[in-house]
């Protein structure tokens, strides 16, 4: 069978290009030549999977389509339509410029803690409007977050999303999710619910700025090893983390209770990025006696993650370790 370049389906989506791939399948640009606008298109991998693997797959498609339509929000990849092709279903999606944050990490390398903390207020803000609706997406990691050419984020992939209540959708008995970003309690087998994404997203926050996810990779001990690691909640503890380690320790909190919920990260990670934007006043030598006029200013700049301004007996205020 031929590509799917030059296609049209459904009477009105142009497949383009190709634009990126996953485990479960290929996304290409397109242009919907109803609406004249450009669009993404999601095609599945049906290849090898056999019949009962080439079924699950479709249902995949249909589950995320019919969990993303009920999600209308800025940080959250909007789906269109669901068309079915020559048997096989496609999610059209919004178009983002985009890379994902996995691909980000290795082209950019690691990101500052306080870049990472505008992709964690962006992806919080995504799950907490996720979870007022009853969907769990269970799958966030860096390879589900778009990062767009204007720097914000997204959150896609909701394939293997659950909405409570509806038992049309995958199995919440089911240890699902990427074993890297599972939260301690859905790896000692309890279902994964809105507490469990919040862990996912320390989780991916925590590889954006360490290097790797909190609990290490299969390959340093095999499945069962990492498992076992993520089921006791052993995180590494975070070194490059700066400013942003108060707000993760408590996105990967070990119990559920004690975890900021989506919302309360939003409000967290936001603090944080507008205290560290905020132009801070600093002063060449002691306050003179007479009073500043009203109004007047002095150059501000802005907090680095080494530390916050100090001031001394004097009244005198410096970046790091006061001079008197």
């Amino acid at each position: 069978m031929p590509g799917p370049v030059g296609r049209v389906l459904a009477g009105r989506y142009r497949v383009v290009a190709p634009i990126g791939a996953g485990g479960m399948g290929v996304v290409f640009r397109a242009t919907d030549e109803l609406l004249e606008r450009t669009v993404a298109v999601k095609q599945l991998r049906l290849t090898g999977l056999g019949p009962v693997g080439a079924a699950q797959a479709r249902r995949r498609v249909m589950l995320e389509g019919q969990a993303a339509a009920r999600l209308h929000h800025p940080n959250v990849v909007s789906i269109f339509d669901v068309v079915v092709e020559r048997d096989e279903p496609w999610l059209v999606l919004e178009y983002v410029p985009s890379r994902t944050l996995d691909r980000v990490l290795v082209e950019d390398g690691l990101l500052d803690p306080l870049t990472a903390a505008r992709v964690g207020r962006d992806i919080a803000a995504a799950l907490a409007a996720a979870h007022a609706v009853d969907i769990v997406h269970r799958d966030v990691k860096p390879a589900n977050v778009l990062i767009g050419d204007d720097g914000v984020a997204k959150l896609t992939d909701f394939g293997i999303a659950r909405v409570a209540g509806d038992g049309s959708m995958v199995s919440s008995d089911a240890l699902v999710g990427t074993p890297a970003y599972l939260a301690p309690e859905v790896a000692r087998g309890i279902a994964a619910g809105a507490a469990s994404d919040v862990f996912a997203l320390g989780a991916t926050l925590y590889k954006a700025v360490e290097g790797a996810p909190p609990f290490g990779t299969v390959d340093e001990t095999g499945l069962p090893g990492l498992l076992g690691r993520v089921a006791r909640g052993a995180v590494h503890p975070a070194v490059r983390a700066g400013p942003l380690g108060g707000p993760l320790a408590r996105l990967l909190e070990t119990d559920p209770a004690k975890r900021f919920s989506a919302a309360a990260a939003v409000e967290a990670l936001s603090e944080l990025v507008e205290r560290q934007d905020a132009p801070t006043e600093v002063l060449a030598g002691p306050i003179p006696a007479a009073p500043v006029r009203s109004g007047a200013r002095r150059p501000g700049v802005r907090q680095g993650a080494a530390g916050a301004a100090a001031e001394c007996s004097s009244g005198c205020r410096w970046r790091s370790s006061p001079p008197c």
